[in-house]
This record gives structure tokens, sequence and C-alpha cells, in this order.
């Protein structure tokens, strides 16, 4: 009875409207095709009065998230795969795309979380040129890679395994790797993201992994030490510090919460590596601006020195011709 009532005043809704409508029909989880497809064209109607950010919420309410976590039970396997295809078939491609044609005015003011967000729709859906990818989406995630959170991080990591885009070999090696070496991170996290990792090589062959994944297996090795030596007894750990077998100059902090601060030496080079294109960038600017400055000054001494010369040979014109007369 609500519903045949929403559907009878849905013309009288302005984009606000449309737009709560269409999040709690997702939390009721209401996956009537002919409804949705009604809501469309009001979405439609109203898609120029949309900012970025609700942009990306209904394209988040339209297509599923790439993965969900599963538990072992096959009836909840069941149901969440159940769930994802009744979501595909809210919307259709074409619908998706006319949304993305209009993101890219709005993709550099997105967050890290929402820009993630929106890379995952695009990829699950193939949606968009390689335009798109190269000149905004990719390009914004090479912009705003040191504000990533390391589950965002993981996340693109994925998407751009998933797309496959291994030609821009500076995007990688100055920008996406380096960012691993800033993360604080402890057992959980690092296992996380060399699990990203692992998956980004298998989708990508020809992308060379080694560093980051060899230094995320480094800490991980050195947390499984910190974890054997909280378990020994007092007696057995002086035995160890007398065999110095573990690295006893962990700090206190550092053993009680599985965390390990990386070396001064790693944060440096990454953070050099970072801003290294930036400060190229400034140099390019600041060398710019000097041969500027010297052309300039080249052309006003070549320019004094012409209205010089032809006032010189002004004056002899005139006295020629006082000669004459």
């Amino acid at each position: 009875m609500a519903f045949d009532e929403v559907k009878r005043r849905i013309g009288q809704f302005n984009s606000q409207h449309v737009l709560q409508l269409c999040i709690a029909l997702d939390n009721l989880n209401y996956n009537n095709v002919d409804f949705w497809d009604e809501i469309q064209v009001y979405i439609m109607k109203h898609l120029h009065k949309y900012n970025g950010k609700e942009l990306v919420r209904i394209l988040d309410l339209l297509v599923p998230n790439v993965e969900d976590d599963l538990d072992d039970d096959d009836v909840v396997y069941l149901h969440k795969e159940i769930e994802k295809k009744q979501k595909l078939e809210r919307s259709e491609r074409e619908f998706l795309q006319r949304i993305i044609n209009i993101i890219p005015i709005h993709v550099k003011d997105f967050y890290p979380s929402r820009l993630t967000r929106l890379a995952e729709v695009c990829v699950q859906r193939e949606l968009g040129d390689d335009r798109f990818y190269k000149e905004f989406l990719f390009f914004y995630v090479e912009k705003k890679i040191k504000m990533f959170s390391i589950d965002n991080y993981c996340r693109i990591l994925r998407v751009l395994g998933t797309k496959q885009y291994t030609d821009d070999i500076i995007f990688w090696n100055s920008f996406i790797f380096p960012r691993i070496y800033l993360f604080p991170l402890n057992k959980s996290d690092a296992h996380q993201v060399w699990e990203s990792l692992v998956a980004l090589k298998m989708k990508c062959q020809d992308l060379d992994c080694t560093i980051p994944i060899n230094y995320i297996e480094s800490l991980l090795k050195k947390f499984e030490l910190i974890d054997g030596y909280e378990q020994l007894t007092p007696e057995q750990q002086n035995k160890i510090k007398d065999v110095g077998e573990l690295p006893i100059g962990v700090k206190k902090t550092i053993m009680h919460t599985n965390s390990l601060d990386m070396s001064k030496k790693a944060m440096q080079e990454a953070q050099q590596q970072l801003i290294s294109e930036s400060q190229h960038e400034q140099r390019l600017s600041k060398e710019q601006d000097e041969e500027y400055l010297k052309k300039k000054e080249k052309e006003n001494r070549e320019g004094s020195r012409g209205n010089k010369e032809r006032g010189i040979k002004k004056k002899e014109e005139m006295c020629f011709m006082i000669q004459i007369n």
C-alpha cells in the first residue's frame, strides 16, 4: 500500500527526495525491477542537480560491492549471491554510463573512499573509456595516493589489477608502491597488503612487484619473531637475550601492539619518491622563469641597441638633408 502511494506521488519528488527514496529502498532490499526502472527515469530528470558525492552514492546503490565478507556457511554464501544478482538487475549499463559521462567534472573533489568506490563500480560494470581512466580516475588516484587508508589502498590495488593497468611505470614506481612504506603497519594490516600485492601480481604478470612484496614479507617475518618472543617465559626470554637470536632492541610498545616501525631510511626514501615529481615540476618552472627573464632581457638589450642605431641613422639623414639645402 505504501509503495503504491510512493509510485503515485513520485512525480512530485525533487532530486533529494528521489535520492532518499533510493536509499530507503536499498535498506529495505527492495528489488522490484519495474519500480527501479521508474525511479531511474526521475533520476535522469534531476541528474543535473546532483553533485559528485550524490552521483557516486547513486552508483553505489545500483551496483553491488566487488567483494563481500562471506562466511563458511553455504546458505549465507547463496543468500549474498542472490542479493548481488538482484541488485545488478536494478539498472542497465547504459543508464550507469550516462552518469559516468558527467562524473569527470567532479572527480577532483572526491575523497579516497569515494574515488575507490567509483573505480570499483567502473571496472566491475566496464564503464568509461581509456581517456576517462588515464586522464581522470587513475590520474586523481595518483595525485591523492598519500591520503589513502590501508583499506582503500588494498581495494584500489585489486581494481588496478582487474583493469590490468600496467602501461604507466611511473604511476607504479613513483606513487603507488612507495605509499606502502608510509603506512604504520601492524600484523593484520601487513597481511592484508601482502594479499592485495599477490593478487595484483597474479593478474598483472608483467608488473614488477618484487620489492614491495619482499618488504611486506620481511615485516611479517619480524612480526612472527615478536609473537614467538612474547609467548616465551621470562627464563626463556633471558636465555634468548644472551644468545641474541631475536631482535631484542624492539621497543616494548611495539611488541605489545604487534606493530613495527619502519626504518628512518625507508621513510626518507619513500617520501623522496613521493615528492620527486613535484620537485621536478618546481625546478622546471623555475628554469622556465629564468629562461623567460633572460630572453626578455636580451630582447630589451637588442631593442635598445636597435633604437640607438635608428636614432644615429636618422640624425645622419637630417645632417645630409641640411647640407643639400
